[in-house]
């Protein structure tokens, strides 16, 4: 009879009879990490390792990637919180430049070493749907409300504050000296 247990993220198949204890088991993930109340699975560290190897050759440590993904937990989380627009479908996106374009849909070259990765392109759009969607919640939370360039600030200034600045200098001297000056004629 076959069974299957999981518990906490770890899953195990194996054969077992009434009377004995499992048999046979094959460890098929682990937990890496519990955030609150989710957790990080090995196979989540696993998958990042091998699509930054994909992207440039080489990934970070297991440590390292782990708090890259506790950190995706993170924002993601207050994505929800802030109730940010959920992702697109990926057939529903609009292209979203060259970058996806690369990843995605890439030459010989890039699809060769995706293949050479592991990674399938079901992964693959998963992974950098994941980063557009986290992406943008940082760029929508933390760029500024309005964007104006120095040289249109500093043209504003000149043409704008500093002439009237100056005609109120003008018009505050001129009500100041008429009547310095008609009080002096009446002594």
């Amino acid at each position: 009879m076959g069974w299957r247990v999981e518990f906490f993220g770890f899953v195990a198949h194996g054969e077992m009879r009434r009377t004995e204890l499992p048999a046979l088991q094959e460890i098929v993930d682990r937990i890496a990490a519990r955030v609150e109340n989710d957790i990080v699975l090995l196979s989540d560290i696993r998958l990042l390792s091998r699509y930054q190897q994909f992207l440039d050759g080489k990934s970070e440590t297991d440590a390292q990637i782990l708090d890259r993904l506790i950190d995706q937990w993170i924002v993601r989380t207050e994505a929800d919180v802030f109730a940010f627009p959920a992702p697109l479908r990926w057939e529903d996106r609009p292209r979203r430049g060259a970058f996806t374009e690369v990843v995605c849909l890439g030459g010989a070259n890039t699809k060769e070493r995706r293949k050479q990765s592991g990674l399938s392109d079901a992964e693959v759009r998963g992974i950098v749907a994941s980063q557009l969607y986290l992406s943008n919640y940082l760029d929508s939370r933390f760029r500024p409300g309005v964007q104006i360039d120095p040289k249109t600030i500093d043209d504003f200034y000149q043409k704008s504050v500093v002439p009237r600045a100056q005609s109120a200098r003008a018009r505050a001297a001129a009500a100041v000296t008429p009547h310095a000056t008609s009080s002096r004629k009446h002594w």
